[in-house]
């Protein structure tokens, strides 16, 4: 089970089942390491939705000017 969406991690769309990524619970910046109870699956998506959240707080020094 995805622990953001609470879906299976079998679950499909259709017919293409959903991509999965490996989530670090503490990230590795932050000290954290490449060990098992440190790692759990997320559906893609999730992952990417959840790394959002955790990076709105970063302020940036110089507003984008693209």
């Amino acid at each position: 089970m995805c622990p953001i969406c609470k879906e299976s991690l079998n679950s499909q769309y259709r017919d293409v089942l959903y991509k999965l990524e490996i989530h670090h619970i503490i990230p590795v910046v932050s000290g954290g390491t490449n060990v098992l109870k440190n790692m759990t699956l997320l559906h893609k998506t999730c992952h990417r939705d959840r790394a959002a959240l955790e990076n709105s707080n970063v302020k940036m020094d110089e507003p984008y000017e693209g």
